[in-house]
């Protein structure tokens, strides 16, 4: 989980689909809490979740019509 400080903002980003996991979802606050308790440089947590559309599946080869 790649993250940066800068100015005071620490920003992870977060893997995909991270949201559909229900232990991040009870982890979440507790997380957040100790960051900011271990760190006091830190003034602000953001939490980035990047959703990419999915590549659109390739299509079949054309199968040649038999010569008639």
């Amino acid at each position: 989980m790649p993250s940066k400080i800068r100015s005071g903002v620490l920003t992870l980003e977060l893997p995909p689909g991270i949201s559909y996991d229900r232990r991040w979802m009870l982890w979440k606050p507790t997380i957040v809490r100790d960051i900011l308790e271990a760190a006091p440089s830190v003034k602000e947590i953001r939490l980035l979740e990047t959703v990419k559309r999915p590549e659109p599946a390739p299509e079949p080869a054309a199968e040649e019509a038999p010569a008639e």
